[in-house]
This record gives C-alpha cells, structure tokens and sequence, in this order.
C-alpha cells in the first residue's frame, strides 16, 4: 500500500492509468479462457492482455519517475500536455484492442480496408 501512496504522490493520472490497465488483466484473462477465437493462430485476447500489461506498467513506471522531476517542471503546462496525450492514447489503443479482440479482426498492421485500416 506503500507504494500506490507514493506512486499517487508522485502522479495520479499515471497511477490511475496504470492501475485501470493492470485491474482489467483477470478480466481479459476470463475472456480468453471463455473464447476460443484466433486471429493468425493466436487467441484474440492476447493481444490486449500484453498490451494492458505494459503499458500498465510504463504508466506507473512514468508516475514513479515523475518524482524526480523538479517543481517548476512537474507543473509546467508543457509536462500536464504530455501526461494527457499520454493518457489519451493509452485510452484510445487499448479501447481500440479490445474493440479489435471482440470483433475478431486484426487490431495492428489491419488492411482490410476502411475504418479498420485507419484505425
């Protein structure tokens, strides 16, 4: 408990993210236990479970970081740009995973045309 209070000192967006990310791991474990689908031979949930893994772990990895930085930095508009669009990327590709896993579809390198091969 130690280190979520000072990991939620340091920077609670990015603990927030990273713990959001780490909690929903069973859950995706469920699912991948439940359905036997495969894109490319490898079970469709997979993908997201790695995915949610990592980046949870960068994001509370950044949040411990972000400690070292000085107090100037740490509240300059500049740094709260880069934590958002950090944050609002995570949302998007990890939404856009699971999206990708529940349809069946590839989620990276899709060029099946259209929507999929923008995203």
């Amino acid at each position: 408990m130690q280190a979520f209070q000072v990991l939620w000192r340091r920077s609670r967006v990015y603990t927030l993210t990273g713990f959001m990310l780490l909690v929903s791991v069973p859950v995706l474990f469920v699912l991948l236990a439940l359905d036997p689908r495969t894109v490319d031979g490898i079970n469709v949930w997979l993908k997201p479970i790695k995915f949610h893994v990592s980046l949870g772990l960068y994001a509370l990895t950044l949040a411990y970081f972000r400690g070292w930085m000085s107090g100037p930095a740490r509240g300059s508009w500049f740094q709260r740009a880069v934590t958002m669009a950090f944050v609002i990327a995570i949302v998007f590709e990890s939404l856009w995973l699971i999206c990708a896993s529940a349809l069946g579809v590839r989620a990276h390198f899709n060029v099946d045309g259209g929507l999929y091969t923008a995203l």
